[in-house]
């Protein structure tokens, strides 16, 4: 049986043995045990453990954890090798890293034709969160400006997206001409800066749709659309589906 090339999942015990590809292990609540290279690591809310293939590791301990377990292969993420020399530990902070990953596990699941490529851009950016405080001996890492920025930025986009709908009004912020900015942020996250307010509005249109049920009409007005066709046609570009089929897919049941 062929190994998947990128593989998320809730977490569940890791028995004993040599890891083939690259893992993560998020634990978002409780407390787990992770052996690695017969080291004992104590993962507890918010930390990640990070191991590289040829790595034995064994992960215990997960009656009362509650968590998230990523494998990756090199094939299909060639850069990790960089990223990971070694094993480490990193705590998360701010409630966006978990969100990329509970994003990443719908994306997972939704099993659509392009899948793996929004996963691809999820990966980038769960990793460049993943080690922005910490090298990979686990030493305080000190990033460049332009990853500064960006990460400056995405964080701005998460708090402010439902007002601020264009590159522009963040590249004022951040004393950047709109081009710069999107330059940076193509750069670090292999995304445009548009893409990332785009998922923002769509990711809460989604969680409305399925927590809510609204009409189209109140949808738009309250992601802060004036205008009800444009939301529309909105909607469809960025979700690849239209509302209607989008709602009727996905609460059907």
């Amino acid at each position: 049986m062929l190994t998947p090339a990128f593989r998320i999942q809730e977490l569940t015990v890791l028995d004993p043995g040599t890891a083939y590809q690259f893992e993560f292990i998020w634990i978002c609540r409780g407390e787990a045990t992770l052996t690695v290279d017969f080291q004992q690591h104590v993962l507890s809310s918010n930390d990640v453990g990070s191991i590289r293939p040829g790595q034995w590791r064994w992960l215990a301990g997960t009656d009362s954890a509650r968590g998230y377990y990523l494998s990756v292969s090199p094939g299909f993420f060639p850069t990790l090798k960089k990223e990971m020399d070694q094993f480490y530990v990193s705590r998360l902070t701010g409630e966006r890293t978990g969100e990329i990953i509970q994003l990443m596990k719908k994306e997972y699941d939704r099993n659509g034709l392009t899948r793996m490529d929004v996963i691809t851009g999820f990966l980038r950016i769960f990793l460049l969160y993943l080690s922005k405080d910490r090298d990979n001996e686990g030493r305080p890492r000190k990033w460049d400006g332009a990853t500064e920025r960006v990460l400056q930025y995405l964080e701005m986009v998460k708090s402010n997206f439902l007002e601020k709908k264009k590159v522009s009004d963040y590249a004022r912020e951040l004393s950047l001409t709109p081009a710069h900015l999107n330059y940076l942020v193509k750069k670090v996250s292999g995304f445009s800066a548009k893409y990332h307010i785009h998922q923002c509005i769509i990711s809460e249109a989604k969680r409305l749709i399925l927590t809510q049920d609204p009409g189209i009409k109140e949808l738009a007005y309250s992601l802060g659309f004036c205008d009800c066709a444009h939301f529309s046609r909105y909607f469809k570009q960025v979700c690849g589906m239209k509302f209607s089929s989008f709602r009727q897919y996905y609460l059907k049941s």
